[in-house]
């Protein structure tokens, strides 16, 4: 991002004919681009596309395309509108969060749109590309598409914001699966905090009358002969195919119904589940993509295997380079030599400006991958390689998205694309090196858990010593409970505890600490296999040397300290041990207590824990009234750090006033109780709604609660 001056500012009016404020520099752009500006400057752009018959029917899909107008979103156009006018000049970020379809890169678009009718500069930047844009003196929005995707350049970016002399104001608009939280470290590391909008923007699935309109008017739009009639659907049908899935009432399931229904007209779209509908849409553009192959000669599988590596490269797809560097590997694709694969390649249909475009959208784009890729399951791993070969970081971001929604969404698990990524990496250092900086992250996609614990195996079995080893087989152990293999994670947490003992008795100085944090989440894992008594032993161990190392050092390891005696009070309470589980987390609570009154930003989310654990002890030991005054402690931190960074804390929040709720009841207030069980459904409600995999087990607990309440 240029940094703007009052000189700079003059200099761009006279070049812009005074339209313009100033310009932003986006990407990797080299030379003096003030002194060019005219040449090299352009508007922010929406890339919409139009709509005609001879398209694929996927490229309707596509939110470029407008099939309809955007329905049931007009408060959320206006209330993002609004942020972005609402303040003084200067920089201004926030995030659009929801889950693949729902509908976030339209809706910015519309917001964009709405904008630009009120003179300001708004549309798209790509990270990975050199972008030179002109701002405008009464606003400059700039959306972000999958920002996770490019996290060096969007710290890049942030840095560079820090420094922004803006005369207008300019906001970030970041579109992403992901909230706020999963970029709390990049914050703080380029200063970004003062200009970050914590208040995360989640886009829901659509109401039900707007979903219906939603599906009448885009089967009324959707390019087909007049004599094509689609069996018509009630709207009392529509509403059960809604509730058949959580998926179905995103806006892009709806749309693809609309298709299927003009597509296949002897078909009542509303028998088939969202996920059919996908695929069944898939299988009619492999279709497409194999006579396009066929008529041109070449091997009736590439253009749909070559589809799916761009799907994999999005948003390059695949260029000439690319491709030559396919036909020249040993990989199978039936691919021309690669002196001809371009000459070979170019002439169909599916090269459009020098490339082979990504699929959109990428729902459909990842149910293409994987029935692409299927039909040669021995290849598909090393094709999964020498697609993210060349970028590792970004390629397995992209490929954590494509197989979340193709095994989670789309149901395609018989061939798992996060199992052929497991397999690509499996038994190679050289290549889980490279992977180090995504499975590193605390808070990776179900997509690629399976990779994560590949990773870690393969490492901890080639580490160059027993302290790196001990390091990975703890790695190791987390990402193996991540994907159910609890005895896998207690055998590798056992072997750690066993190397880190041997180097702790040889030099205790340096390894104890590493020591008493395996023994710490050693107990965590034999609690959860059923061994009360070894998780016991082992925290007590734990807390033992903790002790030791706080006395000698308490700043340092005083937090450790606290969590450990938090464990502990569990595996007491576990075992029937009341009176010691009460004693162990009053510990906590007041080691807690005091380094929040110190630090409240980085200590009060743990002094908040240790209150929960603390009034259900409490509760235990029949002191309802104190056990009532930590929950409610608990539950006054969480909503100030949640006013603050909702995306980060609404889920504690939600889950301590579930707790709450209950201790209100055993107290006889059960208005109360009502109140807080209310409230932690709605929260839960609105978190499960744009991420019903991970918060709809939460929202079913609350709701049992809530139920419970009611019946009181």
């Amino acid at each position: 991002m240029w940094p703007f001056s009052r000189k700079k500012h003059e200099r761009i009016r006279n070049l812009a004919g005074g339209e313009f404020s100033g310009i932003v520099v986006m990407g990797n752009v080299e030379g003096d681009v003030i002194q060019d500006a005219q040449s090299s400057a352009t508007e922010l752009t929406i890339p919409w596309s139009e709509l005609h018959a001879g398209q694929s029917e996927i490229a309707w899909l596509k939110w470029t395309s407008r099939l309809t107008n955007i329905f049931g979103r007009d408060e959320e156009i206006e209330e993002l509108a609004n942020w972005a006018k609402e303040g003084a000049k200067g920089v201004r970020a926030r995030f659009v969060v929801g889950d693949g379809g729902v509908g976030k890169t339209r809706l910015a678009a519309e917001v964009a749109e709405r904008l630009r009718s009120d003179d300001w500069a708004a549309g798209f930047a790509y990270l990975d590309q050199s972008n030179v844009f002109f701002t405008k003196t009464h606003g400059t929005l700039v959306l972000i598409d999958y920002p996770e995707e490019n996290r060096r350049n969007v710290r890049s970016l942030l840095d560079q914001l820090c420094h922004i002399e803006a005369d207008s104001p300019v906001r970030i608009l970041f579109l992403s699966r992901r909230g706020s939280d999963f970029w709390e470290g990049v914050f703080v590391r380029s200063h970004a905090e003062a200009f970050i909008d914590r208040r995360d923007f989640v886009l829901g699935p659509l109401e039900q009358d707007y979903a219906y309109e939603l599906y009448q008017r885009a089967q009324k739009n959707v390019p087909r002969k007049k004599e094509i009639q689609p069996k018509p659907v009630a709207q009392k049908d529509f509403l059960d195919w809604l509730n058949k899935g959580p998926e179905n009432w995103r806006p892009l399931f709806i749309t693809a119904a609309a298709i299927h229904s003009v597509l296949y007209p002897e078909t009542l779209v509303v028998t088939l589940s969202g996920a059919e509908v996908i695929s069944a849409l898939v299988d009619r553009e492999l279709a497409r993509l194999t006579n396009q192959s066929e008529e041109h000669g070449l091997h009736e599988e590439v253009l749909g295997r070559l589809s799916a590596f761009a799907a994999i490269r999005d948003p390059g797809g695949v260029g000439g380079k690319f491709l030559k560097r396919l036909a020249a590997a040993d990989l199978d694709l039936g691919l021309p030599s690669p002196n001809r694969v371009v000459d070979e390649v170019s002439p169909t249909p599916s090269w459009v400006n020098d490339r082979i475009p990504p699929p959109k959208p990428d729902i459909v784009a990842a149910g293409l991958l994987v029935k692409a890729f299927k039909s040669n399951l021995s290849r598909a791993p090393e094709w999964l390689w020498a697609a993210i070969e060349d970028d590792v970081t970004a390629g397995l971001e992209r490929l954590g998205r494509l197989s979340h929604d193709a095994e989670i969404v789309l149901g395609l698990d018989e061939h798992r694309l996060s199992e052929w990524l497991a397999t690509a990496f499996k038994g190679n250092p050289g290549r889980c090196g490279r992977a180090l900086p995504v499975v590193k992250d605390v808070t990776l996609p179900v997509g690629l858990m399976p990779l994560d614990a590949v990773v870690w195996r393969t490492l901890a079995d080639t580490a160059e010593n027993e302290t790196q080893k001990a390091l990975r087989l703890n790695n190791l152990s987390v990402a193996l409970a991540s994907i159910g293999d609890a005895a896998g994670s207690l055998d590798a947490f056992l072997e750690a505890v066993e190397v880190r003992r041997r180097l702790a008795k040889a030099s205790p100085a340096r390894y104890e600490p590493d020591l008493a944090e395996s023994l710490n989440n050693l107990s965590i894992r034999l609690s959860a296999a059923g061994d009360g008594e070894g998780a016991l032993e082992a925290i007590r161990e734990a807390v033992t040397l903790y002790r030791r190392l706080t006395k000698a050092s308490p700043a340092r390891y005083e937090p450790h300290l606290a969590s450990s005696l938090n464990n502990l009070s569990s595996d007491l309470s576990a075992v029937g041990d009341t009176k010691k589980a009460l004693k162990a987390s009053r510990e906590s609570v007041e080691i807690r207590r005091r380094l929040a009154k110190a630090s409240p930003a980085l200590y009060e989310p743990d002094l908040a824990s240790s209150l929960n654990n603390l009034s259900t002890y409490l509760s235990a030991a029949g002191d309802g009234e104190r056990a009532l005054e930590a929950i409610r402690e608990a539950v006054e931190i969480y909503r100030r750090l949640a006013k603050a960074s909702p995306a980060r804390y609404e889920p504690n929040l939600a889950a301590i006033l579930n707790n709450l709720s209950v201790n209100l009841s055993a107290a006889g207030d059960g208005e109360g109780a009502l109140k807080a069980s209310r409230e932690s459904v709605e929260i839960r409600r609105r978190l499960a709604m744009a991420s019903p995999a991970r918060y709809e087990p939460d929202l079913a607990e609350s709701l049992n609660n809530l139920s419970i309440r009611l019946s009181a």
